[in-house]
């Protein structure tokens, strides 16, 4: 029987024959991709377009928060969801309200009729994404799971390099949004089609999947399921650590996402041209190595991975605190690239593991919105730690401020990871595999 430490050759299989053993992951991933780009195309036209039409600033940053908290706000409900009603029917309910605002995005008047759109967004994007990793997760095996999970990691970055150069490509080409919106609204209406013409080999793949599992463990209700999960100890305990883990982790990665920016434009003279071709760069390089990482989590332990990720990003960024030169910033980003692609396909795999698979929409659903929050926390603190010249009001940002600079955001997320790396070694275990296979028993596809 294959251990989480990964004993059993079957989970050394080569990458061709795990797309061989799930070809349903390609046609998620194709879903994946195309959707997440109309998303992230949205990050970047924000800004462009409230500064291109005079609304204000302000407001183009509570438009993008409304989006994460309406998300946030209603992962929860939409995961648990998920357990009870067919997945992929809420991907295509998400996926239709995707195709409909772009339209509506592109004749908005005002900053408020804008806002409230991105508010619908935010509920749309709340029904897809659990629902959509809880697909990868069912129709996978728990010995690949990493590996597929790695799958879904390359289609987010892809998108975010895509998403950033595609949106400012196309309104200097057509020197006006409604190109751009069209074809986010394009990219809805592909992911649809193809969701609807795979969504009866998507179910068969996720029941396939789990027959043996299946047979194995008792049929049990959404309440029988919560109360067998919240009476096993070792079991809850880990699940904790994983929500734990997520709230800081994304707090502190929060904290350097924007600074970085700055950082790049105030200590090493960049420009915003500069950063058309980096961002797809490093994408692109951080995507190749996605898919290898994640078959090296599923051989060598999903754990371990989680351990050995967080201490690499925090050990990189806590150098770049310490030393203080800007060529230290390449450092840590290299350092937090190498940790993402190591750890991110293990980290979600262990959030989807079998031990609560009955409630897999749920947990991904409480821990997805416990990552919004931090990242809510984290994009407001990184500023202010980074201060950019401003009156800091909050003292322990100031004496932080004081003490390192433009750095300190940088110091705060180092932190941060070692406490989530500490978490981690002390709250990830694994756990008996008799128990993956016994409760392995996801809601139909």
């Amino acid at each position: 029987m294959f251990t989480e430490r990964g004993a059993d050759n079957e989970a050394r299989i080569s990458i061709r024959e795990f797309f061989r053993r799930y070809p349903v992951v390609l046609l998620l991933a194709a879903v994946t991709l195309s959707a997440d780009l109309c998303y992230k195309m949205m990050i970047p036209l924000v800004p462009l377009l409230f500064a291109g039409r005079g609304w204000s600033k302000v407001l183009a940053g509570a438009a993008q928060s409304g989006f994460v908290l309406s998300e946030t706000a209603l992962k929860p409900i939409t995961g648990g969801l998920g357990d009870r009603v067919k997945r992929t029917n809420l991907v295509m309910l998400s996926l239709a309200v995707g195709m409909v605002t772009p339209f509506f995005y592109a004749k908005a008047q005002g900053p408020g009729a804008f806002l409230a759109l991105r508010l619908i967004d935010g509920a749309g994007a709340a029904a897809l994404w659990p629902a959509i990793i809880a697909l990868f997760a069912d129709a996978t095996d728990e010995k690949h799971r990493a590996t597929a999970m790695s799958v879904f990691t390359i289609c987010m970055l892809c998108s975010l390099g895509i998403g950033f150069t595609l949106a400012p490509l196309i309104k200097a080409t057509f020197g006006d949004y409604e190109h751009v919106f069209a074809t986010m609204s394009l990219l809805m209406v592909c992911a649809m089609v193809l969701t609807v013409w795979s969504s009866k080999r998507i179910c068969r793949a996720v029941k396939a999947g789990v027959d043996a599992r299946a047979r194995a463990a008792d049929p049990a209700t959404m309440a029988q399921n919560l109360k067998k999960l919240l009476t096993d100890w070792p079991v809850l305990g880990q699940l904790a650590t994983l929500i734990f883990i997520a709230f800081m982790q994304m707090m502190g990665t929060s904290m350097v996402t924007h600074t970085t920016f700055f950082f790049l434009f105030d200590e090493l003279g960049w420009e915003e041209k500069d950063l058309w071709y980096v961002i797809p760069l490093a994408g692109a390089g951080i995507a190749l190595l996605a898919l290898p990482a994640g078959r090296l989590a599923d051989v060598a332990g999903r754990e371990a991975a989680v351990k050995v990720s967080m201490s690499i990003s925090a050990v990189c960024l806590g150098l770049m605190a310490i030393v203080r030169e800007p060529w230290t910033l390449g450092v840590a980003a290299a350092g937090y690239g190498l940790a993402f692609v190591v750890g991110a396909p293990a980290w979600m795999a262990l959030v989807t593991r079998g031990e609560w698979a009955g409630l897999r929409g749920a947990v991904l659903g409480v821990v997805t919105a416990f990552q919004g929050a931090g990242a809510a926390i984290g994009l407001f603190l990184g500023p202010v730690l980074y201060g950019d010249g401003l009156k800091i009001e909050i003292t322990i940002a100031e004496n932080t401020y004081n003490l390192a600079g433009r750095y300190a955001p940088f110091g705060a997320c180092a932190a941060i990871l070692g406490v989530c790396a500490l978490a981690a070694f002390i709250g990830l275990r694994p756990l008996k595999q008799k128990q993956d296979a016994a409760n392995d028993s996801p809601a139909p596809g």
